[in-house]
């Protein structure tokens, strides 16, 4: 009697076993790839069909793989992305994704775990591209439009890979600014006005220097310019002043040495402490010893 308990017992149990292999259930919001030793079979309620329900496979042989047939929302890890002004930012986002392709899902990525953790690295980078370009006032200011880029990016991602997904839409929920990051960024900014400074400051005192040559170059000109024509206007005097005086001399010798003896006292006689030793009857004097009636 016991025996034939557990005869039952065992068929019972291996009858359930084997249903449990046999049948499946796909609901509606969800859909299942059929494989058989890792080559896939069939797609079962898939887009665009209404299988749901029970569903039946070979057991032992055939595998169902159940997916999500929904739109699914993947909140992503902070991504580091560096603004284009050298400050630190991590980035929280939101992605609605959504199963395509079942079978390319299933040779790819396999399970919705997998899926996230993808689509999570692609995100990072689409978004780093799309940001990194813009100053942090910038993507504060210009975020629906850069999000519009790193979603584009991001769909173009997954569809080179044929993860077979479809990403509906990106958001970015936070953006943080580290606090040690904010430290960095404003060492950084510093060193970097320090050098813009250095470098403002070194170009004014070539500019300085250049400025002073030209100016002490141009007052030389001007001087050299300045001297040859006051040479010029001597010149020019002078020899009107001979022509006057020999017009003068040779309508009156005597006037004219009376003229130049008059100069020469000048010439010697008008220096403080200047000392002439001569004879008392020189010719020298003779306008001072006889006045106008010498010759």
């Amino acid at each position: 009697m016991n025996r034939r308990w557990l005869v039952a017992a065992i068929a019972i149990a291996t009858a359930l076993l084997v249903l449990n292999e046999t049948v499946f259930v796909v609901g509606e919001g969800r859909q299942a790839v059929v494989t058989s030793f890792g080559r896939p079979l069939r797609v079962i309620n898939g887009s665009g069909t209404h299988e749901a329900g029970p569903q039946f496979k070979i057991p032992f042989l055939q595998q169902a793989a159940v997916l999500d047939r929904r739109e699914m929302a993947l909140e992503t890890p902070a991504a580091e992305v560096t603004s284009a002004d050298g400050r630190p930012l991590e980035i929280e986002t939101l992605v609605a994704w959504r199963i395509s392709d079942p079978l390319a899902f299933w040779r790819t990525l396999s399970d919705e775990t997998t899926a996230g953790d993808r689509l999570s690295a692609l995100t990072a980078t689409a978004m780093a591209s799309a940001l990194a370009p813009a100053s942090a006032a910038d993507i504060a200011a210009r975020r629906p439009d850069l999000t519009a880029k790193a979603l584009a990016e991001l769909q173009a991602r997954a569809a080179a890979e044929h993860l077979g997904v479809e990403v509906a839409n990106l958001a970015i929920r936070r953006v943080n600014l580290p606090a040690a990051g904010v430290e960095a960024a404003d060492a950084r900014i510093s060193r970097d006005f320090q050098q813009k400074a250095g470098q403002i400051r070194t170009q004014g005192e070539t500019d300085r220097r250049q400025i002073l040559a030209d100016a002490d170059r141009k007052a030389a000109e001007t001087i050299a310019k300045a001297n040859e024509q006051a040479a010029a206007v001597r010149g020019s005097a002078d020899a009107l002043a001979t022509d006057l005086y020999a017009a003068a001399y040779g309508k009156d010798p005597d006037f004219a040495r009376f003229y130049r003896t008059m100069r020469a006292y000048e010439a010697a006689l008008a220096q403080p402490g200047a000392t002439l030793v001569l004879s008392p009857d020189s010719d020298f004097f003779k306008y001072l010893r006889l006045g106008a009636k010498a010759k």
